[in-house]
């Protein structure tokens, strides 16, 4: 049975003094335990053969993916217009230190409603985010990506499992300290959605045709194109 427990990380502002702490943390175990690569890795997939892209990141946390993903870009010969949301002033204030110096984007705003014009970027994300809203807000968090997105959408989550909370709770203990950390990172897993569930998701925000995949650590990612997979896909 999925949880809806708010997370400490939901009410950044009431927790100001582990807040940067958390979010080094967040990075370290999106790059340690693959969450980072496979973000990077969805986004490779939907651009294949394309040059130049827009690329939304809703609720970015402090920017780590969109940063990967523009280094990416560059590394790659891909040009990328990139730019991460956060609905907290307090994270997007810390975002901003994180990838100070690179060509990142930021902007607060709200996954729910975003302010851009139907089509305004090519890829939109959502990365490690989706099981902090509960499902209608999930649902709306989804129709929102599709509706500015032009090419298409790319969603990278946890699995909830007994497994992945029992994996999670340790390794938490055994990398941090961090208050907001070792709080939220299992009830994370527990918040998370299945690939059934999520399935269901993009069915309720008429998002069609979409994938949903699992990957080794507990993670899923789902892919939908606006004008339908590519024939290997």
């Amino acid at each position: 049975m999925r949880r809806d427990d708010p997370e400490f990380l939901d009410s950044p502002d009431r927790y100001a003094s582990d807040l940067e702490a958390n979010l080094r943390d967040i990075r370290r175990l999106n790059a340690w335990f693959g969450g980072t690569r496979l973000a990077v890795d969805g986004l490779e997939r939907v651009l294949k053969g394309k040059r130049h892209a827009g690329v939304l990141d809703v609720a970015t946390g402090s920017a780590d993916i969109p940063l990967a993903m523009s280094r990416w870009g560059t590394s790659h010969g891909v040009d990328l217009k990139v730019v991460g949301v956060d609905v907290s002033r307090a994270v997007v204030a810390a975002a901003r230190r994180h990838v100070a110096g690179s060509d990142v984007r930021l902007a607060q705003a709200d996954a729910r409603a975003l302010p851009w014009r139907d089509g305004t970027f090519d890829v939109v994300c959502c990365c490690l985010a989706l099981h902090h809203f509960s499902p209608d807000e999930a649902a709306q968090v989804l129709s929102e990506m599709w509706r500015v997105a032009s090419h298409a959408i790319v969603v990278t989550d946890l699995t909830r499992s007994y497994i992945a909370y029992a994996g999670t709770w340790l390794a938490t203990r055994t990398v941090t300290s961090n208050l907001l950390t070792r709080h939220d990172g299992p009830l994370s897993v527990l918040r998370a959605y299945t690939p059934t569930e999520v399935r269901r998701l993009a069915n309720l925000a008429n998002i069609s045709p979409a994938t949903v995949k699992t990957y080794p650590l507990f993670r899923q990612v789902l892919v939908a194109w606006k004008d339908g997979p590519p024939i290997n896909e």
